[in-house]
């Protein structure tokens, strides 16, 4: 009878079973972590750059140009006023002025020539005015504008993405190609004369291929 018998322990695994099973399973994490970084960056040899996906995410980027233009100047205005009164005063336009000519930006007109109701002051109907006049002017400061933008950085990802390449891989000269094609499509015009122009200027870390930091380049300035 087994009336009070002491009750019976769980049953365990002894310490050398859970000593195998735990090597089993962190051997299979090194192994499976190790494959992945190994395949990673790697192309595979079938595939096909999706040039259908790609010119319908272009075209969406296209659409939505102007409200990355919008968001780009309102930053810039509020960044400038560092005195937060919602209008700009002329240390505050000096100092704007001063930091962005640094980096090549080249303003057309003076400043001040936008204080349309010659309050002294700029606002931020007159800077938006000032910048988008700017921005048209000189094609280098629409590139300057877009490459500094973090939205227009997440385009050129997104285009990138729709291709169906992976953020590790690297586009080759012929994709390069059909990026252009596609390009020109849109723009009206050639952008670049051909993808070895387009490597010589943008390919900074492989000379025939572009990475995914060169390709966003390459797209700001589009």
């Amino acid at each position: 009878s087994s009336e009070g018998a002491p009750p019976k322990s769980p049953a365990t695994a002894s310490p050398s079973r859970r000593s195998s099973t735990s090597m089993t399973w962190f051997e299979d994490f090194v192994n499976s972590t190790i494959n992945c970084l190994c395949c990673s960056g790697k192309r595979t040899s079938n595939f096909v750059f999706d040039r259908e996906k790609f010119r319908l995410r272009v075209k969406k980027n296209s659409q939505q140009l102007d409200n990355i233009i919008n968001s780009g100047i309102m930053q810039m205005f509020e960044t400038a006023d560092f005195k937060d009164t919602a209008q700009l005063d002329h240390q505050e336009v000096e100092r704007l002025v001063s930091q962005i000519t640094k980096e090549g930006f080249v303003f057309p007109l003076d400043v001040w020539a936008f204080d349309f109701n010659r309050s002294g002051f700029i606002e931020l109907n007159e800077f938006e005015a000032c910048m988008r006049a700017a921005l048209h002017a000189r094609k280098e400061n629409m590139q300057l504008f877009f490459r500094s933008s973090h939205e227009a950085a997440e385009q050129g990802r997104a285009a990138w993405l729709s291709s169906g390449l992976d953020l590790e891989w690297t586009m080759t000269k012929a994709e390069v190609e059909i990026v252009l094609a596609e390009f020109e499509e849109t723009l009206g015009e050639p952008f670049m004369q051909d993808a070895d122009q387009c490597m010589a200027v943008y390919a900074k870390r492989h000379k025939e291929e572009l990475s995914l930091r060169d390709f966003q380049a390459f797209y700001n300035d589009f």
